[in-house]
């Protein structure tokens, strides 16, 4: 039986980049399983549980962490992100998992599965992150907090394997890109 080759994408960029878009367009594709986080904050309007996030309350969550469920997890704005290792493990077995996850959670990542794990930085300027968190309702406060840490985000986006830049209105260019690096690197 030839070795599985499946790899994990690590979408890794500041919210508003379209990690989420990206990593749907290479599912679309039917070459990969996106494995949404595991998260406590409150579902969004248009947002379903399953798809979008794992959506749990925090007592969960804490429970997930100590009974070892999740690989990496984050606090931001007192809420909880995490990746369940299991999910990983599941989707592996028959395709290529891409995950949505911050800069430590792609360190994580490489440390457990460090031959499959492929990091892709995606990239957007500044400006235009500003522009979709508005055109996306967020709010006020959380935009500012996002757009501090996208400064220190994409200072460090040189530390990846790969930076795409996910180009308004040029989605498809973006997910073509990252399905070809997974190709080059198998």
């Amino acid at each position: 039986m030839a070795e599985n080759k499946n790899k994990i994408v690590v979408l890794i960029g500041p919210g508003g980049c379209g990690k989420t878009s990206v990593a749907r367009g290479l599912e679309k594709a039917g070459k990969f399983k996106f494995a949404p986080t595991t998260t406590s904050r409150k579902i969004r309007e248009g947002e379903k549980d399953g798809y979008d996030y794992f959506f749990v309350s925090k007592k969960k969550f804490s429970e997930m962490i100590e009974g070892g469920e999740l690989l990496e997890y984050v606090i931001f704005n007192d809420n909880f992100y995490g990746t369940n290792l299991q999910r990983i493990k599941t989707i592996l077995r028959t395709k290529n998992c891409v995950v949505c996850i911050e800069e430590h959670g792609a360190k994580k990542m490489k440390e457990v599965f460090p031959d499959r794990t492929i990091t892709v930085f995606i990239y957007v300027p500044p400006r235009e992150l500003k522009k979709r968190m508005k055109n996306r309702g967020d709010s006020a406060q959380h935009i500012k907090d996002r757009l501090i840490l996208a400064k220190q985000e994409n200072a460090s986006r040189f530390n990846f394997d790969y930076i795409v830049e996910n180009k308004t209105g040029r989605l498809d260019e973006c997910i073509n890109d990252v399905t070809n690096i997974v190709e080059k690197c198998k």
